[in-house]
């Protein structure tokens, strides 16, 4: 009789032994999962804000400066180029597009200073031509008008020696005489 009650005593406590090491088993599994699961989502925080401020960030600022380029406006930074990852390689390849839009605008203010230079060169060209043409026109039509000043007065004189013979005498005659005398 003993014998079996203590045997009862000692296995209904090694029960109660078993069920609370059960218990705490649990209790260690539910505690163990919660730091996992912790764990886990501390680990995808940290990982999401590093990627905002490694990627997404880099990515915005690029974003901005293309925008800026687009709009020809060259003056934009082009930050991270020293990264070696890809964010690098590509504000490496959006500085080149940088430094090709400053050379195109430049090139676009050199032809337009040059078109404008040929076109005041050639202006100033017309312009000399144009006032050449003018004193050519002006000295044709001066000694036309002299030309045609003496013939008219030739042809008066020609008139008043028909009218008036002795006054022709006089006019013609006397100086071509005098000239001959000179020569002589």
């Amino acid at each position: 009789g003993h014998m079996y009650r203590l045997i009862n005593i000692l296995g209904g406590e090694a029960n109660d032994v078993i069920e609370e090491a059960s218990r705490r088993q649990a209790q260690s599994m539910q505690i163990i999962i919660a730091v996992l699961i912790g764990g886990t989502v501390v680990t995808l925080l940290l990982a999401m804000g590093f990627t905002h401020l490694s990627v997404a960030r880099p990515l915005r600022k690029l974003e901005g400066t293309m925008i800026r380029l687009a709009n020809r406006d060259f003056t934009a930074p082009v930050e991270d180029l020293t990264r070696r990852d890809e964010i690098g390689a590509m504000a490496r390849a959006v500085s080149v597009f940088r430094d090709n839009g400053l050379a195109l605008r430049d090139a676009e203010r050199q032809r337009d200073s040059d078109r404008e230079r040929s076109e005041t060169e050639k202006q100033a060209m017309l312009n000399g031509v144009a006032d050449t043409f003018e004193r050519e026109i002006v000295s044709v039509a001066s000694s036309l008008v002299a030309a045609m000043a003496s013939a008219m007065g030739a042809m008066a004189e020609m008139v008043r020696c028909r009218a008036d013979p002795a006054w022709c005498g006089e006019r013609v005659v006397g100086p071509a005489l005098s000239q001959l005398r000179h020569a002589n």
